[in-house]
């Protein structure tokens, strides 16, 4: 039995014929390619030549082979351990090492209600902006109206009297009610606005998984606005509600690159 060692790796070579002169050979383990020593070593004495720390490495391949001889044969032991970790790991046994976020299920559960929320929000605050510049209008504009049709009175006959008098002349009194009515009209469209402004921010926070107080802000909101808006409350409640989604937004967001 002749023996050779990788210069390399230490791994011994066993072959029952030597290798010819000027001829090469490639190790298995860390592919060198050495030209090996004619030093002969029979199957009995090759133990005691190995050194120890060859003992902790893979079993060369057994004599026989005669299609490779020089390939280098795993412990059985390590391979059946290796092929139980697989199976584990294709059933689902192996526990992941590795934590995972919790902001993504979170955000999956969010995302829908927060879009109905942000939505509703610009088209509160689209709404309560033409309100305002409706109950404005009168204001600047008055010259453009008419005063009101008298009870009892004919709308023909109204007409006539309005060619009659003339461009209207608006009394103290009649303005000083145009003015608060007008008023009453914006101040209640900026409040609005004010709403719709917070129910966007509630949406966009909620979906962004940035703040769990301001999404409960939005949700409330809309649940007070009612009509429509009941129904996102409700969904957005719900949603908010959900231990998943809760744990989203308490787990800290990751830094940006």
């Amino acid at each position: 039995m002749h023996q050779y060692t990788c210069p390399s790796c230490h791994v011994i070579l066993r072959r029952e014929q030597p290798v010819p002169a000027g001829k090469k050979i490639r190790c298995p383990k860390c592919e060198t390619v050495f030209a090996p020593h004619e030093d002969k070593v029979t199957a009995k004495a090759a133990p005691a030549a190995a050194p120890a720390a060859v003992a902790a490495k893979p079993k060369p391949v057994d004599e026989d082979n005669d299609r490779n001889p020089y390939a280098v044969k795993f412990d059985e032991e390590a391979e059946d351990a290796m092929r139980e970790e697989k199976e584990r790991a294709a059933q689902g046994l192996i526990r992941d090492r590795f934590k995972k976020s919790k902001r993504g299920p979170a955000m999956r559960e969010v995302v829908r209600p927060a879009n109905f929320m942000l939505a509703a929000g610009v088209l509160i605050s689209i709404l309560a902006v033409v309100g305002f510049i409706a109950g404005m209008f009168p204001l600047v504009f008055q010259d453009s109206f008419d005063p009101p049709k008298p009870p009892g009175m004919k709308y023909s006959e109204w007409e006539e009297k309005l060619k009659h008098d003339g461009p209207r002349k608006w009394s103290d009194e009649e303005w000083n009610a145009l003015v608060i009515q007008r008023s009453i009209i914006m101040g209640i469209a900026a409040l609005y606005f004010v709403i719709g402004a917070c129910i966007c921010v509630g949406g966009f926070k909620m979906r962004t998984l940035e703040s769990y107080t301001w999404a409960w802000i939005g949700t409330v909101l809309c649940l007070l606005f009612g009509s429509l808006l009941l129904v996102v409350g409700i969904w957005c409640v719900m949603v908010l509600s959900n231990q998943a989604v809760k744990d989203g937004f308490a787990e800290e967001a990751p830094p940006e690159v």
